[in-house]
């Protein structure tokens, strides 16, 4: 009995461990099918996209300057000067130490914030604006001083030289670069912090210097002072900074000054309230106790100063992972460049499709002039030229009702044994009233002309009533000039040249169209069932199917040479209007060229800004 008891036991034991085995197996199906699932749609995406996401902070700054490259050739340096500038910066320095810069007006104690910073007084402070020009403060093994002049040169000076050596009015001012500070810092090993001139100080060059190194920044310290911080200059400094990309930390300085919490608490709320979009974070500093704190000791009076939480958040988001971190604001500031340049192209390349649009419409309107005017030079040549082949109609049946008159038949039969030859070529062109037809050409002629100078005005009032609703809109205007009226643009020998070659068509199929029928009344005689009424019909058939064909030859080609002149005015007007509403190109295939070529041109930037969003993406997940 126990022995079955043991049996039955084991036997449950191996369900139990043949039960979890195969959840186990289960289990780690299930996860290989996901996760082969997640590769194939990592693999498929990177198919499509082209974009493989790079893993190492090596791998990160080839890609990013791979896409900087890109972008800087994608752009028209001309045209986007400040964000070709931009770009190029950064592809430039992106293998440098991240560079913080301090802004803030002046007397807002940026230069007291950095000497909390590096816990040593080692920049000039006061009440008024001391820093005369940018000062980069770096790592080295000794403390030194350079100063940077603009012509390349430097001069190494010492910390007791250097007040005499600073130069001291405008002129002498603007040959420095800047100033370099180097300390044996442990917090400048990767980062290098630039102490500006304050902005709205009593120097403009100060100002300019500060705006034009904004540019080089990777991250910004904005110094807002409790006295006069908030102000609309500031605002403004800052919305143009976050239009660049930066990464803007507000710190409120001068706390021992304000004198309660509650005061504190109030500005905050109103720089948050004013600032909180152009600033990541706010912090409130006294530079000046925590100087004094790291000089004393005293580490309770160094946490109230403000400085350690400010040093926290500059260490874990940028002195941690400040490689990362300066590939991150690269990215993100060419980002927005890519994608300003991509909108402005984008606007240019509508305002385009829009005058394409537009000299498709003129286009249609100088079609349906110029099939008006062929209808009329089809119904002019009809109603002026057409009549003056009357005659000679009526000349061929004269001559015919001659030589089959009773007597003529006589006399042919009696003595030119019966065959008559009846040449009309001669008698049909000699009888035409050549002066008359040069006539009717010449008023056909005038009458193109008239119609021509009537499709140029209809089209410059076109243009003039588009220019007033551009210039109402503030758009650009299409050509300044008034349309010129048609003789003006094809020229005075235009029309005459086109009546010279009517004259040629006629002269040359005088010289080359002969008709001649012989008739033999002996053989009508002979012939039973025939007579001479039949022999005149079957003359005057063919006489008269000569005289429509000559006449159709001649107001064919008369009529083409009038309709190729209608074209060629056609293609005058266009040539004309092309540089008015094309801005200056000369050919609309070149036109639509450009337009393609803007097109392509922002899908690669706006490309461009996708690899760089994702780059940004993978540098902050890391």
């Amino acid at each position: 009995m126990t022995g079955i008891v043991d049996s039955i036991r084991d036997m449950g034991a191996l369900v139990l461990i043949i039960s979890i085995t195969a959840l186990l197996a289960t289990a780690i199906a299930v996860f290989l099918i996901i996760r082969s699932k997640r590769n194939r749609s990592l693999i498929q995406e990177e198919a499509e996209t082209g974009y493989a996401a790079p893993m190492t902070t090596n791998e990160l700054t080839l890609c990013a300057k791979e896409q900087l490259l890109k972008l800087l050739k994608g752009i028209d340096e001309q045209k986007f000067r400040e964000a070709h500038e931009t770009i190029d910066g950064y592809l430039t320095r992106i293998d440098e130490n991240f560079l913080l810069v301090v802004f803030g007006e002046f007397n807002a104690g940026k230069s007291s914030f950095i000497n909390a910073f590096l816990g040593e007084e080692m920049l000039a402070t006061g009440i008024i604006p001391t820093t005369v020009t940018i000062n980069r403060i770096c790592y080295g093994d000794t403390v030194k001083q350079e100063i940077i002049f603009r012509d390349g040169h430097i001069e190494v000076v010492s910390d007791e030289d250097l007040p005499d050596s600073y130069p001291g009015d405008e002129e002498s001012l603007q040959r420095v670069d800047y100033i370099s500070f180097f300390r044996p810092s442990t917090k400048l090993r990767n980062v290098d912090i630039i102490d500006t001139p304050g902005l709205n100080s009593l120097s403009a060059y100060h100002e300019q210097t500060a705006l034009n190194f904004v540019q080089k920044a990777d991250a910004v310290v904005w110094l807002f002072h409790p006295h006069q911080g908030g102000t609309q200059s500031e605002k403004e400094y800052l919305k143009k900074f976050k239009e660049y990309g930066k990464n803007i930390i507000g710190v409120m300085s001068h706390k021992d000054i304000i004198d309660s919490d509650e005061d504190i608490a109030k500005l905050e709320d109103f720089i948050g309230d004013n600032f909180g979009n152009l600033v990541d974070r706010l912090f409130t500093v006294s530079s000046r106790q925590a100087i004094q704190s790291i000089s004393s000791g005293d580490d309770e009076g160094y946490m109230e100063s403000g400085l350690p939480e400010i040093e926290k958040y500059l260490q874990e988001r940028i002195f941690n992972r400040v490689k990362r971190a300066k590939i991150e604001c690269a990215v993100v500031s060419s980002e927005k460049s890519a994608l300003y340049v991509s909108n402005s192209i984008r606007e240019e390349l509508e305002q385009l499709r829009e005058i394409e649009r537009y000299w498709d419409l003129i286009g249609q309107i100088v079609a349906q002039e110029h099939s008006s005017i062929n209808k009329d030079i089809y119904r002019k040549v009809l109603a002026s030229v057409k009549g003056h082949f009357e005659e000679h109609r009526m000349l061929a049946r004269q001559k015919i009702a001659k030589i089959f008159s009773w007597k003529e038949i006589l006399f042919t039969l009696c003595f030119a044994k019966g065959e008559v030859t009846f040449p009309i070529d001669e008698e049909f062109f000699g009888m035409l009233n050549r002066q008359a037809l040069e006539s009717s050409v010449r008023a056909v002629t005038q009458f193109l002309k008239k119609r021509t100078d009537e499709s140029f005005k209809a089209v410059g009032m076109e243009l003039m009533i588009e220019n007033q609703k551009r210039r109402r809109s503030g758009l650009r205007l299409l050509g300044t000039e008034t349309i010129r009226i048609g003789e003006e643009v094809l020229g005075p020998s235009f029309f005459e040249n086109s009546e010279h070659h009517c004259r040629e068509v006629l002269d040359h199929e005088a010289s080359v169209k002969v008709f001649s029928a012989q008739i033999s009344f002996r053989r009508f005689c002979a012939t039973a069932g025939r007579s001479f009424s039949e022999a005149r019909r079957q003359v005057e058939k063919e006489v008269y199917e000569y005289t429509s064909h000559m006449e159709r030859d001649y107001l064919r080609c008369v009529m083409n040479r009038w309709f190729m002149m209608n074209r060629e005015v056609t293609n005058k007007l266009l040539e004309y209007l092309a540089p008015h509403i094309l801005g200056g190109i000369k050919d609309i295939e070149e036109f639509r060229s450009m337009v393609n070529f803007s097109k392509e041109k922002a899908g690669a930037i706006d490309d461009i800004a996708d690899n760089l969003r994702r780059l940004r993406t993978t540098c902050s997940l890391q």
